[in-house]
C-alpha cells in the first residue's frame, strides 16, 4: 500500500511542481557547457519526490522511525532547494545530504 501511496502522491505532485517552479523562476537554464538540455527546466521536481515519500512513509504499518525519517527528508529538501536557487559549495551539499 506504501507504493501506491507514494506513486500517485508523484504523479499528482510533479505537474504541480513544474508549474510552481516556472511560476516562481526556479529553473536551470540552458547555455552552460555542462547543460545538455535546450529550454528551461523546473528544478522543483525533487519537492514532489520529497511529498510523495512523505505520504509513503506516513501509510501505517511501516515500522519505520517516522520522526527520523520525516527530519533526514527535510533536511535534503532544504539543502536541495536552496542548491537549486543559489548553488552551494560541494562541502556544504555533501554534508546536508
Amino acid at each position: 500500500m506504501p507504493f501506491v501511496i507514494g506513486m500517485g502522491a508523484a504523479l499528482l505532485l510533479t505537474p504541480v511542481a513544474m508549474l510552481l517552479g516556472r511560476s516562481v523562476g526556479l529553473v536551470d537554464r540552458p547555455g552552460d557547457a555542462l547543460k545538455i538540455h535546450t529550454r528551461e527546466i523546473p528544478v522543483l521536481g525533487g519537492a514532489a519526490v520529497v511529498a510523495a515519500v512523505a505520504a509513503a512513509t506516513l501509510a501505517p504499518d511501516l515500522g519505520w522511525p517516522v520522526a527520523g525519517v520525516a527530519l533526514a527528508t527535510a533536511v535534503a529538501l532544504v539543502a536541495g532547494t536552496v542548491d537549486d536557487a543559489a548553488p552551494l559549495p560541494p562541502v556544504v551539499r555533501v554534508a546536508a545530504l
